[in-house]
């Protein structure tokens, strides 16, 4: 395989959730089973709570190592997130084969102050702390004038951006973007939209999550073909 698929994005792009499928068919990460499809070297970047600006950032660090074989796959969550800047002993290396970056922020929500320090504050308050903090740049992150930007931005990322690449949200978005499928466009063209949520509740409690708004796995493989197709027809 000389080929890569690059995944960038929140929980909603992170393989550890999942098992890979040739272990467990029921229980499949969209993106393992599409690389395997598409005979391709998975680079896959997800982390929960991330927020819109650390995805385009970590578009831009890889922009040059993407060829006209490759794929790519960005995933928009809701623009009002924020990030906090860890600690230079905390930063994340994210290496897979050639690529290497660093992750410096982590989004608010899943910041854990029990093993990680935040630059300035160390880890003396908890992300709730910070989320009081921060209300003010939430309304910055949600108005029209920054999504508007950045929906400018990722455009132009995506006409630079060599080879296939697909970009979508998991949200309803306010601003749409010709080349961003949301939630509800997703819904549309894949023909439903399923959670762990809805299969709990399906199965009066007998299996998902009641809580857990993130795809079920049935969800993962109809995404996985869904992408499939729109790579290869």
């Amino acid at each position: 395989m000389e080929n890569n698929l690059f995944v960038i994005g929140d929980s909603f792009c992170r393989d550890s959730f999942y098992v890979k499928p040739t272990l467990n068919q029921n229980k499949c990460f969209w993106a393992y089973e599409l690389s395997e499809r598409l005979n391709t070297n998975l680079i896959c970047d997800g982390e929960p709570s991330r927020d819109v600006q650390t995805i385009i950032d970590n578009w831009i660090k890889i922009l040059s190592s993407i060829t006209v074989e490759d794929y790519l796959i960005i995933c928009i969550p809701y623009f009002k997130r924020t990030r906090l800047p860890l600690s230079e002993k905390d930063y994340l290396l994210f290496e897979k084969g050639k690529i290497k970056y660093v992750n410096r922020f982590v989004g608010t929500a899943s910041y854990n102050n029990v093993t990680t320090e935040i630059e300035t504050f160390g880890n003396q308050y908890d992300w709730k702390k910070f989320e009081k903090k921060l209300t003010t740049q939430e309304i910055i992150n949600a108005s029209k004038a920054n999504q508007l930007n950045q929906i400018e931005i990722i455009e132009s990322l995506y006409n630079l951006t060599l080879g296939k690449k697909f970009i979508f949200s998991w949200d309803y978005m306010d601003n749409k973007s010709y080349i961003i499928e949301d939630k509800y466009d997703l819904t549309k063209n894949i023909g439903e939209w399923e959670t762990h949520k809805d299969v709990f509740y399906k199965s009066n409690g007998n299996a998902g999550s009641e809580n857990d708004i993130h795809w079920s796995y049935r969800m993962n493989g109809l995404f996985s073909e869904y992408l499939y197709k729109k790579f290869t027809i």
